[in-house]
């Protein structure tokens, strides 16, 4: 968990699984940073693993999805 996160003061983050073993992420900005509804990004088994490393502090956001653009690891990173 995010230091942010810790303090009630992160996205709220819903993670589904997809049928195929995908998993749908869903991250909603905080009431704070007024921006909007948020979005999802779609990861494969093998993102959604490092998607788990990088929660847990373990790896930068840009190391783990190097794959991704900067606007993807934005949903990802704030809802944004």
């Amino acid at each position: 968990m995010k230091p942010i996160d810790m303090l009630g003061m992160g996205p709220t983050r819903e993670v589904t699984k997809l049928p195929g073993g995908n998993f749908k992420v869903t991250v909603i900005p905080p009431k704070w940073a007024q921006a909007g509804k948020g979005k999802s990004i779609v990861l494969s088994p093998a993102q959604y693993l490092k998607y788990l490393r990088w929660m847990n502090g373990r790896i930068l956001i840009q190391d783990a999805f190097p794959e991704l653009n900067a606007d993807e690891r934005e949903i990802i990173l704030n809802g944004t």
